[in-house]
C-alpha cells in the first residue's frame, strides 16, 4: 500500500500572497521544530542514564522512577508529532524551486532579525500568532517584512511569482 499526500483543491484557487505566506510559515516551523525534539530527547536520555546508574548502584526498584519521565516524554512526543502534522497540512504543495525560494526568504528573515537584534522566539511567536489568530490590522508579520523596500521585498515578490 502506497501512501501519498493528496492535493488539497482549495490551494489552487488561493491568492499567491496567501500561498507564499503559508509556504514561509510552514518551512520556518519545520526548521525550528527539530530543536525541541533534540533537546527533549537529550534531556530524556540524560534522565534515563541517571536513573539507570542509580538503579545499578542502589536497587532495581529505582527503575519505577523511569515511568514518570517516560510518560512525560511520550506526551511531549505526541504533541510534537501532532504539531508536525498540522504544519505539514498548512504547507502548500511546493516544487523544489518554491521550497528553495521559501528557505532563502527565511534565511533573509533570520539575517534581518540578527541585524536588528530580534530574538528568534519573538519571530516564531509573531508568525505563529498570525497563523493561529487573524491579525487585527489585516497585516501579518511576514507581510510587514515584505512591505519594506529592498532585498526582502524582492525576495518575497520572487517567491510569490513562483506560485
Amino acid at each position: 500500500m502506497v501512501f501519498r499526500r493528496t492535493t488539497v483543491v482549495y490551494t489552487r484557487y488561493m491568492d499567491k500572497t496567501v500561498l507564499a505566506v503559508r509556504a514561509i510559515t510552514s518551512e520556518y516551523a519545520k526548521r525550528w521544530l527539530w530543536l525541541p525534539l533534540a533537546v527533549g530527547g537529550g534531556v530524556y536520555l540524560l534522565v534515563m542514564i541517571i536513573i539507570g546508574w542509580v538503579a545499578s548502584v542502589a536497587s532495581a526498584w529505582w527503575w519505577l522512577l523511569a515511568i514518570i519521565p517516560t510518560v512525560i516524554f511520550l506526551v511531549a512526543l505526541t504533541i510534537w508529532i501532532a504539531t508536525r502534522l498540522i504544519v505539514g497540512r498548512i504547507a502548500p504543495n511546493m516544487n523544489s524551486r518554491q521550497r528553495k525560494a521559501a528557505r532563502r526568504f527565511i534565511d533573509r528573515i533570520d539575517k534581518a532579525a540578527e541585524h536588528i537584534g530580534t530574538p528568534k522566539f519573538v519571530i516564531i511567536y509573531r508568525i505563529l500568532k498570525d497563523v493561529i489568530t487573524r491579525p487585527t490590522s489585516s497585516k501579518t508579520y511576514i507581510g510587514e517584512i515584505a512591505q519594506e523596500p529592498g532585498e526582502m521585498r524582492r525576495a518575497f515578490d520572487d517567491l510569490r511569482a513562483l506560485f
